[in-house]
């Protein structure tokens, strides 16, 4: 159901579509659903481009949606920008992420130009951005 939203198709159109990923986390009890692009965008001019169109699908903006990666300690969401809303009495996450991010030197390197956005739902409240 996640990978069939409408959100999960929409893109800039100077994005590429990539990899598209869907299934059920039995760890953690949560769907979701992931589809990567490729595009030479500005990570701000793709931001702005979720934020409109997550406001017109009447998704609800959680926070500032701050850079995730922190300096030192656990990361525990790699989501730049995350939204939220209510389909079929579930809270659904929408986020937008960008693997990059979490490049750790002396390991596989994401490159820059690869950007993601991310579904998660769970009927116990066990989803997050």
């Amino acid at each position: 159901m996640l990978a069939d939203l409408p959100i999960m198709s929409a893109h800039p159109d100077a994005a590429t579509p990539r990899d598209r990923y869907s299934g059920c986390d039995t760890d953690d009890g949560f769907a979701y659903a992931e589809q990567r692009y490729q595009s030479e965008l500005d990570r701000e001019t793709i931001m702005s481009f979720y934020r409109a169109t997550a406001a017109a699908d009447r998704w609800h903006a959680d926070g500032k949606n701050p850079a995730p990666v922190p300096s030192a300690g656990l990361v525990v969401s790699g989501a730049v920008g995350c939204f939220h809303k209510e389909i079929d009495g579930t809270t659904v996450y929408f986020g937008v992420f960008f693997p990059s991010d979490l490049n750790v030197p002396g390991e596989i390197q994401e490159p820059n130009d690869l950007y993601g956005i991310e579904l998660t739902g769970s009927h116990d409240g066990g989803a997050w951005c």
